[in-house]
């Protein structure tokens, strides 16, 4: 069959014809990537109103917060009634909410709840000592003194001079970084299973 195509097909014309069939072959090529990009900002653009939709939905609880502190109360009685319990992540909150944007709406705005049981740690000794009760943290709070790890000099006796070399720190737990890198980084290892929208800070 071959024989009688390239019969056909005079010689000084046969690079065309193959020329125009590679040219071809790349025109399908790039229409199917075209094709798979269309498909995934498609449903990219689906995900993406789902979640407004979701959010929607559950974002009228943050407008009633005098509802929410006493149905957190009820919540804290009553927490093994639910399946999934989101807890605050910041060190010795005691917070527990039954969903997520309960949780997220204390890490923006609200203060936390120290825990009134003795926190035990293991001592340069060996031994069991209680850990010093922190002062309660917000978004807006300075960086404590013992994660400063620079010298003081470097910076000064401004004490703010390290959150402007940092500007980027984590809603959870506080670590500052120098770009927004540095944190996406940090949010995909330490905290997967939040999204960074809602742990940035800035």
């Amino acid at each position: 069959m071959e024989n009688t195509t390239a019969s056909l097909i005079p010689n000084h014309l046969y690079g065309t014809y193959e020329q125009h069939a590679m040219i071809a072959f790349q025109h399908l090529t790039q229409k199917q990537q075209q094709i798979q990009i269309a498909a995934k900002v498609a449903l990219d653009t689906v995900n993406q109103e789902m979640y407004e939709q979701e959010f929607m939905e559950t974002s009228q609880e943050f407008e009633k917060p005098q509802e929410e502190e006493e149905e957190e109360e009820d919540f804290e009685e009553s927490s093994s009634n639910f399946k999934q319990r989101y807890t605050c992540p910041r060190p010795n909150c005691s917070k527990v909410y039954k969903n997520r944007n309960g949780l997220k709406y204390h890490l923006q705005k609200g203060s936390c709840r120290i825990s009134q049981e003795p926190t035990l740690v293991l001592g340069p000794d060996g031994q069991l000592v209680q850990m010093q009760t922190p002062v309660p943290s917000t978004p807006n709070s300075p960086l404590p003194r013992e994660r400063v790890f620079k010298p003081m000099m470097e910076f000064g006796t401004d004490p703010d001079a390290y959150n402007r070399v940092k500007p980027f720190w984590c809603r959870l737990c506080t670590k500052r970084y120098k770009n927004p890198n540095g944190l996406k980084y940090h949010a995909k290892v330490e905290h997967p299973e939040w999204d960074f929208e809602e742990i940035k800070g800035m």
